[in-house]
């Protein structure tokens, strides 16, 4: 039997620096693999911009950071910061299942690798410090018979209203 693990709830996050968000970062992706059921972790920083990661009841992870696209007319990334994130291999957004950028960890070699390029994404391109706050959700993203992993992630994905801050559902 599977050890589940303390969700937040969403809207209801914890405060932690990013210094403790990305030196754990391993640690929450780890147990939210062996958690056995399919869950969301968003992490929003005081700009509004967010990372968040998506992990599947097979413990398959997708991880986001922000983009233009998932956010109507607002900019979140400017060209220098969506080059960074190229560079660091992650996919780039577009309409449909992954309007944010994304990169995707099937095997143990691909998950480590996918919280270090993680980390760098949250220092070099969304130019977080260590001691800047960051709120932390977790909340459980299950779907109705029939739905894919993707339409599941789509579902619970979180966005960010144009010039507000606010989040909103689907």
């Amino acid at each position: 039997m599977k050890k589940h693990i303390e969700l937040t709830g969403y809207g209801a996050g914890r405060i932690t620096t990013v210094g403790s968000l990305t030196g754990n970062l391993i640690e929450l992706l780890s147990a939210m693999r062996a958690d056995g059921r399919s869950l969301i972790a968003l992490a929003e920083f005081s700009d509004c911009r967010y990372v968040q990661f998506f992990v599947d009841a097979e413990g398959d992870v997708m991880a986001e950071v922000i983009s233009n696209l998932n956010i109507g007319g607002a900019i979140a990334l400017q060209p220098d910061d969506e080059d960074a994130l190229q560079a660091l291999g992650f996919n780039e957004p577009s309409y449909g299942y992954n309007p944010n950028w994304w990169i995707h960890a099937l095997t143990t070699e691909d998950f480590t690798s996918m919280a270090s390029t993680m980390n760098a994404a949250i220092y070099t391109v969304l130019r977080e410090s260590p001691n800047n706050e960051v709120t932390v959700s977790t909340w459980p993203a299950s779907g109705s018979a029939g739905m894919t992993a993707d339409d599941v992630r789509a579902t619970f994905r979180v966005h960010v209203a144009e010039g507000t801050g606010d989040r909103l559902d689907d």
